[in-house]
């Protein structure tokens, strides 16, 4: 059963700290997302992140458990960015679960404030 909680933000922007780099969370529709991605096509975004704004996108219509899956997701993409100081990595399954293990608690109470849960 998929719960319909709605997150703490709805027209306001959330921020937080990673790494010492202030990112904001916005909910937002796909027109605002879409505007970011270069090839418009028809596909549906869930959330984009944009690291030269510091800024996470996600889609507001999006039910509770699939925003906050997407949250984690785009919150991954953060954490690898700050934390994973080379882009030329060949990524392989170790360094992946290195990776989520180490980004699971920060990435989690960012997401549990976001959406006020206690852990």
């Amino acid at each position: 059963m998929e719960l319909l909680k709605p997150s703490r933000i709805q027209d306001e922007l959330y921020t937080f700290t990673m790494n010492g780099s202030e990112y904001t969370i916005k909910e937002t529709c796909q027109e605002e997302i879409k505007r970011h991605v270069k090839n418009d096509d028809n596909d549906f975004y869930y959330g984009l992140t944009i690291y030269q704004d510091n800024l996470i996108y996600l889609e507001k219509s999006l039910s509770y458990n699939k925003k906050r899956k997407t949250l984690i997701h785009e919150l991954m993409h953060v954490y690898i960015a700050e934390f994973v100081t080379t882009q030329t990595i060949d990524y392989d399954e170790e360094l992946l679960c290195d990776i989520c293990a180490n980004a699971h608690e920060l990435v989690n109470e960012i997401v549990n404030d976001y959406f006020e849960e206690d852990d």
